[in-house]
């Protein structure tokens, strides 16, 4: 299954903002791998069988009705997925007001009125944009291969992968220089030297958005080697501008 984090719905879904749980660094949050959408339902049981990265979806007629038929409150409703291994709530803005904050549950929080169909959305979405993951996945694949096969350097390569993600990239080392790029990267790639391994230790895997002036990067760790001293000594860096 391809990878979907909160950061990804974010971007797709402007008009939610997100809240970690208390005690979780908000990039480590927003890494979260989302599975799929659940509403919850006024019969028993309120949250459907979970498997892992769900976000709950919470309507607040239905949180209501449950309420005033299974004489639970917020508090207790939110104590009953606090160890559960859900993605976050969805939630709309006076619950997120009302929420105890002790309560470690992340959430989802709508702008506006709460949407009706939320669950469908959500998963129809989810169901495209890992369509979509998976052919470009495909394509990289291949375009790799054949740049591999063709003798391609780590600058060749790098060229295959940015035709196909259409966005400028470089590979950066731990002490920040550039030891290959696309064509297209621009000259101004925002990592000092140590960032790298500072980022590791802060973030694990995690990827990590560095905005300078008007552009945006996006930073993943790589593992260069399997020695442990070297681990995640390599950054692949690309804007989230296209670049083609």
């Amino acid at each position: 299954m391809a990878d979907i984090t909160i950061d990804d719905l974010l971007h797709w879904e402007r008009g939610l903002t997100f809240q970690p749980s208390v005690g979780t660094a908000r990039e480590a949050g927003l890494a979260t791998v989302i599975s799929w959408a659940a509403a919850i339902r006024v019969t028993t049981p309120i949250v459907p069988a979970l498997r892992g990265g769900e976000i709950i979806v919470v309507p607040p007629r239905t949180l209501e009705r449950i309420e005033q038929s299974e004489d639970l409150d917020r508090s207790g409703f939110l104590r009953m997925l606090a160890d559960q291994p859900i993605a976050a709530l969805m939630v709309d803005r006076a619950f997120a007001e009302d929420a105890p904050a002790e309560i470690a549950v992340p959430l989802l929080i709508t702008s506006g009125a709460f949407p009706s169909d939320a669950e469908s959305v959500l998963n129809r979405l989810f169901t495209e944009r890992r369509a979509d993951l998976y052919g470009i996945g495909s394509a990289l694949s291949r375009a790799l291969s054949s740049a591999t096969m063709a003798g391609a350097g780590l600058d060749g390569l790098l060229e295959a992968a940015s035709t196909i993600a259409r966005r400028p990239l470089a590979l950066l080392d731990a002490a920040g220089a550039v030891i290959a790029r696309s064509s297209a990267s621009p000259d101004d790639v925002p990592l000092r030297d140590g960032d790298g391994q500072r980022m590791s230790r802060e973030s694990g895997d995690a990827v990590q958005r560095i905005v300078v002036g008007e552009r945006t990067w996006l930073a993943v760790p790589l593992r260069a080697g399997g020695q442990a001293s070297r681990a995640r000594a390599w950054t692949l860096m690309f804007t989230t501008e296209l670049g083609y």
